[in-house]
């Protein structure tokens, strides 16, 4: 029985990863919801992931572990979550907006109208708007911020990031048992894209900087509606 019952278990990266991703549900049911139906819903989601969770939970990890976190770590600080290199794309006005809005008001949160000034006493009675999107990457900051003030988005948004992205890397290497074989799926994994940069110096003689921020991996004759995103670009723009 103790033999067959560990090698069913869910291995503890997988679990790591479940729980990463389960959280911001946690917080969203708890923080969206009328407090009753959040706390039952959240009980009923551990209750589903609880056989999904057993085991132990002691990591052995691989001696290319700890050079790999370093370098989802890099990854993600040359990014504007990472603040280090921060390019201030236009996405990012928006996931600021969110963050900000996540740590000032109460949750849920209801944005006031910032035209209501100019509005009749009529229109200035209607409730104010509820936070709509998909919040899945903002809510763990964003609580944190609610918690500690907006400086700790400062840390918090790098942090959480990085804690997906080394998931992300962990996962993605986990089938290399030899430290360079896995190393070099990882920057395969981070350098990996349609090719984007060789295409435009081929067809169009321009070269654009590697770490510019900027889509060249769209192509304009089709006015956009193509894209086909680099893991790197992707990680810029829309982590």
């Amino acid at each position: 029985m103790t033999q067959r019952s560990s090698t069913t278990d869910i291995p503890v990266l997988h679990r790591l990863t479940i729980v990463y991703l389960m959280l911001p549900v946690v917080l969203w049911l708890v923080g969206w919801f009328r407090w009753w139906v959040g706390i039952l819903a959240t009980a009923l989601l551990v209750a589903g992931l609880w056989k999904a969770m057993r085991g132990s939970w002691r990591v052995s990890p691989r001696p290319v572990t700890f050079a790999l976190l370093l370098l989802a770590l890099g990854w993600v600080m040359t990014t504007a979550a990472g603040g280090v290199f921060d390019f201030s794309n236009g996405d990012w006005i928006k996931h600021r907006a969110i963050l900000t809005d996540l740590a000032q008001y109460a949750w849920p949160v209801h944005l006031p109208d910032p035209l209501a000034a100019f509005l009749s006493a009529e229109a200035r009675t209607r409730p104010d708007s509820l936070l709509r999107y998909y919040l899945g990457y903002y809510l763990t900051p964003g609580l944190i911020g609610h918690w500690f003030g907006l400086a700790a988005l400062n840390w918090a948004v790098p942090l959480w990031t990085w804690c997906g992205v080394a998931l992300f890397m962990l996962l993605f290497t986990r089938r290399f048992s030899e430290s360079r074989a896995a190393l070099v799926a990882a920057v395969i994994l981070m350098s990996f894209s349609g090719m984007d940069f060789l295409r435009i110096v081929l067809l169009f003689g321009d070269v654009v900087p590697l770490f510019s921020g900027s889509h060249i991996e769209s192509d304009d004759s089709l006015m956009y509606t193509a894209q086909y995103s680099s893991n790197t670009t992707a990680l810029m723009w829309v982590p």
